[in-house]
């Protein structure tokens, strides 16, 4: 037998076993383990049709982890799951009670898709938003969220789907639009039964405990992009090393101009055209002062004046305030 049965040898099994037509063999040695079997085949030729909905969830955890760190101000973990593929009725079955469940539209792609927010996290999101620590309630599980809650969360769905499309922006330009929301799972729909959905998979811990955030296409939606979804790389600009290696050579190459200010002074022209052969200009900085180091014009670093080896030196101690400008 499989590892995995499908639902209609699931069902043919428990039959024959109820008929009698499928016997147990009591006397049967014990093996050395137990073998789990799973009962529901989980259809993972999707994903590897689409190799490129690996690149949609990582970036899709990165956006996630920006927009909770700015609403939340930091204190948020956000961890990425593999995509998983199952047919609609039993992804319906595992979506958790009472959780928000929000119907948006994934514009140009056809269909609609299905964002996850567990109930736990709600609360806590909401009681954080209002000022709170991210209480959640000892019956969350029985609980539904207040009107007011609900619009928030609502807003909150919102925020996660404008992450969604930003993580979709290199391989097709998406625009999500949050439809309606549901409580009950048995009102959602999205595609029928058999068929099957992607699903993306972020946990996110506020510091109340992890859980999972799921936003769930119709694999029929990725049709209409499926020459730019097989293509793993097709979103993937990587910079070409060997421009790179030549124009850094090219830059290391390059003459430019040191200087040094070992002072300034502002003398009118009257000043100047008296000025005769011995006179001695007295410079506002002393020996100890840090000088500004100059490359073509442009003060960069910053150093004290000296002698090295007989000559005028010198020495450069660090990096001028405008050190920004050198992108460092």
């Amino acid at each position: 037998m499989a590892d995995a049965l499908t639902r209609e040898e699931v069902e043919a099994l428990i039959k024959g076993m109820a008929d009698g037509h499928v016997g147990t063999k009591p006397g049967a040695p014990a093996r050395d383990g137990a073998q789990p079997v799973s009962l529901i085949a989980e259809r993972q030729d999707a994903p590897r049709r689409f190799p490129a909905l690996a690149l949609v969830n990582e970036r899709l955890v990165r956006e996630l982890g920006r927009v909770f760190a700015m609403m939340f101000e930091g204190g948020v973990y956000v961890e990425r799951r593999d995509p998983f593929a199952l047919d609609f009725d039993t992804l319906r079955n595992r979506l958790v009670p009472r959780s928000m469940l929000g119907i948006f539209t994934v514009a140009p792609l056809a269909g609609e898709g299905l964002v996850m927010l567990p109930p736990a996290l709600g609360f806590e999101m909401v009681d954080r938003l209002f000022g709170g620590p991210g209480r959640v309630p000892h019956d969350v599980g029985d609980r539904e969220l207040s009107p007011i809650a609900l619009r928030t969360v609502e807003g909150i769905a919102t925020q996660v789907l404008d992450a969604f499309a930003a993580a979709w922006a290199p391989l097709v330009p998406v625009e999500c639009r949050l439809v309606r929301s549901e409580s009950n799972p048995m009102l959602v729909e999205i595609a029928s039964n058999d068929e099957t959905v992607l699903g993306f998979e972020a946990v996110c811990d506020l510091g109340g405990g992890p859980s999972a955030i799921w936003i769930v296409l119709p694999q029929t939606a990725l049709e209409s992009a499926r020459a730019r979804l097989e293509e793993a790389k097709v979103a993937v600009r990587r910079p070409d090393r060997a421009w790179l290696g030549a124009l850094h050579g090219a830059i290391e190459q390059t003459e430019v101009v040191v200087s040094a200010d070992l002072g300034r002074l502002e003398l009118s022209a009257r000043e100047v055209l008296g000025m005769r052969a011995g006179d001695v200009l007295h410079l506002p900085t002393r020996g100890e002062d840090p000088l500004s180091i100059c490359v073509e014009g442009r003060p960069l670093l910053s150093g004290l004046a000296g002698v090295s080896r007989g000559r005028n030196a010198v020495r450069v101690v660090g990096f001028h305030v405008a050190e920004g400008e050198l992108g460092g």
